[in-house]
C-alpha cells in the first residue's frame, strides 16, 4: 500500500513538473493532459509487459536468436542455450497497471471538475 501512494504522489509531481516544463505553466487542463499521458504509458507498458511474461513473443524471440547463433557459428564461436524471452523479462506488470489506473481516474476526475466548474 505504501509503495502504491509513492508511485501515485510521483505519478501527479512529474505531472506537475512536466506541466511546467512543456506547458511553462500549471493549469488543470495542462496537468490533465500529462496525468493522462503518464496514467496511458504505465497502463501501455504493464500491458506489455503482461503480454510478453505470458509467453506470446517466445516463438519470435527463439527464431531470431537460433538465426544469429547459426549465424555465429560459422564464424567460429560455440552454441549457448537460448532462454524464453518471458523467462528473461521479469517485471511485475500488477503495479504498474495499478498506479496507471489510479493516474487515469485522478485525470477523470479532474476532469469532470474542469468541464462542470
Amino acid at each position: 500500500m505504501k509503495k502504491i501512494l509513492i508511485g501515485t504522489f510521483s505519478g501527479i509531481a512529474l505531472s506537475i513538473v512536466l506541466s511546467f516544463m512543456f506547458h511553462q505553466g500549471l493549469t488543470l487542463l495542462n496537468f490533465i493532459n500529462m496525468t493522462f499521458y503518464i496514467g496511458g504509458g504505465l497502463i501501455l507498458l504493464s500491458l506489455v509487459t503482461f503480454v510478453v511474461q505470458r509467453g506470446f513473443f517466445d516463438v519470435v524471440f527463439y527464431s531470431f536468436r537460433r538465426l544469429f547463433q547459426i549465424q555465429n557459428q560459422h564464424l567460429g564461436e560455440e552454441k549457448e542455450d537460448i532462454p524464453k524471452l518471458s523467462d528473461v523479462v521479469s517485471l511485475p506488470s500488477s503495479f504498474s497497471l495499478l498506479i496507471g489506473l489510479i493516474m487515469m481516474a485522478i485525470m477523470l476526475i479532474s476532469l469532470g471538475v474542469y468541464y462542470f466548474l
